[in-house]
């Protein structure tokens, strides 16, 4: 299962108990875990801006153990982009 930046911001910042437990949940169903270098990049800036510099650290050095990151290429990004919207892509990336 791919992970991306919308899943981890609500876990690291939700106040909800109850929707925070339930995204773990689909975590620990995950056969595999996966996520993105840009939802790493994502959290980094993002928590930085927030943060500061020791949470970001922190936060993206569990993104790294837990999940297996994949690097984005222009190809990959497309098609990310389709499956998560689930609508054909404007440009061929098969």
């Amino acid at each position: 299962m791919l992970f991306d930046i919308r899943y981890f911001w609500v876990v690291f910042t939700s106040r909800d108990q109850e929707t925070t437990e339930g995204l773990r949940a689909i975590f620990e169903r995950s056969k595999t875990a996966s996520t993105s270098s840009i939802a790493i990049y994502e959290v980094f800036r993002l928590t930085l801006a927030s943060e500061g510099l020791a949470v970001a650290r922190v936060r993206t050095e569990m993104m790294r153990r837990g999940f297996k990151v994949i690097d984005v290429d222009s190809k990959i990004a497309g098609n990310g982009a389709e499956i998560s919207t689930g609508s054909g892509c404007p440009w061929p990336m098969r």
